[in-house]
């Protein structure tokens, strides 16, 4: 199994294929995102961005009342498949020709991506990042400080309120290569008692915005350039630990997924 390094250096090639290709995303303004996992938090990111709602896909049996909706699912199944259902005029994001949700909504968004291991979604979320901005990517340069501050025990990943998806990302893909404990706090969040503590095994990482009660590594940069650069060096680790094997089909035959 390659390792996120391999999937960030090959962003370059996805983001090519959409603008060779013109893929495009529709107005999607106000509409109501769903997604589960990192792909709930890329819905937070378009809901910003669209001026609209982002929710848990968990959360559709309980909404009843919601006229436009968008699912992001890198699979296009899982949890997606139950939204899909509950709202069949729905619009589908994914990477997947195959996607077993295809087929239950009105439309469906076939964007450009590698395929991955089921959990890594590395090209898939860039890509639908890159369509909101179109910002120039390079890829990132090697960092000895960040991978330093990445292997410490325990990880706590600070941003302001617009970067918290990015965060919340970073600290999902930490507890997923690693197996050890991330979250991620809005800025707001971290001045609410935890730093109050004298810490002294956690790593704090901020992203877009000055921390002042504990020493941090501050990461900076628009959307893309910050989730490839945290991911990159969380893949650098992974090699330095050769750390390659993961029990997810186990995951997805106790959860029932369909992929």
């Amino acid at each position: 199994m390659e390792s996120l390094k391999y999937y960030v250096e090959k962003i370059p090639d996805v983001l090519e294929t959409i603008d060779k290709e013109g893929v495009s995303l529709p107005d999607l303004t106000g509409y109501s995102f769903f997604g589960s996992g990192n792909a709930y938090q890329v819905a937070r990111i378009y809901a910003r961005y669209f001026d609209g709602y982002a929710y848990p896909s968990e959360d559709c049996e309980q909404l009843t009342k919601l006229g436009r909706v968008c699912i992001i699912s890198a699979s296009g199944g899982k949890d997606s498949i139950k939204v899909a259902t509950k709202f069949k005029n729905s619009i589908l994001l994914t990477c997947n020709p195959k996607a077993p949700a295809r087929s239950m909504t009105k439309e469906t968004i076939e964007i450009p991506a590698l395929t991955e291991p089921p959990f890594y979604n590395v090209t898939t979320y860039a890509a639908m990042i890159y369509l909101l901005s179109r910002d120039k990517f390079k890829v990132p340069l090697l960092e000895y400080n960040l991978v330093s501050w990445l292997s410490r025990p325990n990880i706590i990943f600070i941003a302001e309120k617009q970067n918290h998806p990015i965060a919340s990302m970073c600290a999902l893909k930490v507890r997923e290569i690693f197996g050890k404990l991330a979250l991620s706090l809005t800025i707001e969040e971290s001045y609410h008692g935890w730093f109050l503590h004298p810490l002294t095994e956690e790593s704090v990482i901020s992203i877009g915005v000055d921390f002042d009660l504990k020493d941090s590594y501050k990461v900076s940069g628009n959307t893309l350039e910050i989730l490839s650069n945290i991911y990159y060096h969380i893949g650098y680790l992974q090699e330095v630990l050769n750390i390659k094997e993961y029990d997810y089909d186990n995951i997805i035959k106790k959860r029932g997924w369909k992929l």
